[in-house]
Protein backbone atom coordinates (compact mmCIF):
# COMPACT_ATOMS: atom_id res chain seq x y z
CA UNK A 1 0.00 0.00 0.00
CA UNK A 2 1.40 3.37 -0.94
CA UNK A 3 1.34 6.64 1.00
CA UNK A 4 -0.82 8.09 -1.73
CA UNK A 5 -3.36 5.34 -1.33
CA UNK A 6 -3.38 5.77 2.46
CA UNK A 7 -4.04 9.47 1.99
CA UNK A 8 -6.85 8.72 -0.46
CA UNK A 9 -8.43 6.40 2.10
CA UNK A 10 -8.05 9.00 4.84
CA UNK A 11 -9.88 11.56 2.72
CA UNK A 12 -12.61 9.44 1.14
CA UNK A 13 -13.28 6.24 3.09
CA UNK A 14 -15.66 5.84 6.02
CA UNK A 15 -13.45 3.21 7.66
CA UNK A 16 -11.15 4.93 10.17
CA UNK A 17 -7.46 4.40 9.57
CA UNK A 18 -5.61 2.25 12.08
CA UNK A 19 -3.54 4.05 14.73
CA UNK A 20 -0.34 2.71 13.14
CA UNK A 21 -1.26 4.15 9.75
CA UNK A 22 -2.01 7.50 11.36
CA UNK A 23 1.32 7.47 13.19
CA UNK A 24 3.13 6.74 9.92
CA UNK A 25 1.33 9.59 8.13
CA UNK A 26 2.08 11.93 11.04
CA UNK A 27 5.76 11.03 10.86
CA UNK A 28 5.68 11.76 7.13
CA UNK A 29 4.09 15.16 7.83
CA UNK A 30 0.95 14.27 5.88
CA UNK A 31 -1.64 13.93 8.65
CA UNK A 32 -3.63 17.10 9.38
CA UNK A 33 -6.20 18.21 11.91
CA UNK A 34 -8.86 17.79 9.21
CA UNK A 35 -7.82 14.17 8.71
CA UNK A 36 -8.02 13.53 12.44
CA UNK A 37 -11.42 15.23 12.71
CA UNK A 38 -12.79 12.99 9.93
CA UNK A 39 -11.26 9.92 11.59
CA UNK A 40 -12.82 10.75 14.94
CA UNK A 41 -16.18 11.35 13.27
CA UNK A 42 -15.95 7.93 11.63
CA UNK A 43 -14.89 6.22 14.87
CA UNK A 44 -17.90 7.74 16.66
CA UNK A 45 -20.26 6.65 13.88
CA UNK A 46 -18.91 3.10 13.95
CA UNK A 47 -19.35 2.98 17.73
CA UNK A 48 -22.98 4.09 17.41
CA UNK A 49 -23.74 1.47 14.78
CA UNK A 50 -22.00 -1.28 16.78
CA UNK A 51 -24.01 -0.38 19.87
CA UNK A 52 -27.22 -0.32 17.82
CA UNK A 53 -26.44 -3.73 16.31
CA UNK A 54 -25.76 -5.18 19.75
CA UNK A 55 -29.08 -3.80 20.99
CA UNK A 56 -30.88 -5.33 18.00
CA UNK A 57 -29.26 -8.69 18.76
CA UNK A 58 -30.55 -8.45 22.34
CA UNK A 59 -34.01 -7.64 20.99
CA UNK A 60 -33.81 -10.67 18.70
CA UNK A 61 -32.72 -12.86 21.61
CA UNK A 62 -35.73 -11.72 23.63
CA UNK A 63 -37.99 -12.73 20.72
CA UNK A 64 -36.02 -15.95 20.24
CA UNK A 65 -35.12 -14.93 16.68
CA UNK A 66 -32.01 -16.36 15.10
CA UNK A 67 -29.62 -13.58 14.08
CA UNK A 68 -28.92 -14.66 10.55
CA UNK A 69 -29.06 -12.73 7.27
CA UNK A 70 -31.10 -15.62 5.88
CA UNK A 71 -33.73 -15.12 8.60
CA UNK A 72 -36.29 -12.67 7.22
CA UNK A 73 -37.66 -11.88 10.68
CA UNK A 74 -34.20 -10.88 11.89
CA UNK A 75 -33.57 -8.77 8.80
CA UNK A 76 -36.91 -7.02 9.26
CA UNK A 77 -36.23 -6.38 12.97
CA UNK A 78 -32.80 -4.91 12.18
CA UNK A 79 -34.06 -2.79 9.29
CA UNK A 80 -36.97 -1.37 11.28
CA UNK A 81 -34.87 -0.72 14.37
CA UNK A 82 -31.94 0.84 12.52
CA UNK A 83 -34.20 3.00 10.32
CA UNK A 84 -35.54 4.70 13.43
CA UNK A 85 -32.12 5.65 14.79
CA UNK A 86 -31.47 8.54 12.46
CA UNK A 87 -27.75 7.75 12.19
CA UNK A 88 -26.10 8.68 8.93
CA UNK A 89 -25.22 5.75 6.68
CA UNK A 90 -21.66 4.79 5.89
CA UNK A 91 -20.58 6.54 2.73
CA UNK A 92 -17.57 7.53 0.74
CA UNK A 93 -16.57 11.18 0.91
CA UNK A 94 -15.33 13.40 -1.85
CA UNK A 95 -12.77 15.10 0.38
CA UNK A 96 -12.19 16.46 3.85
CA UNK A 97 -14.59 19.39 3.52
Amino acid sequence: MTREYLMELAETDFVPLHDGAVKYLEEEGLWTAAHEARRQQNIELFAKWVEAYQTAIEMADEKELQVDPENEEWVQLWEEYSAGLGYPPFQYFLGLD
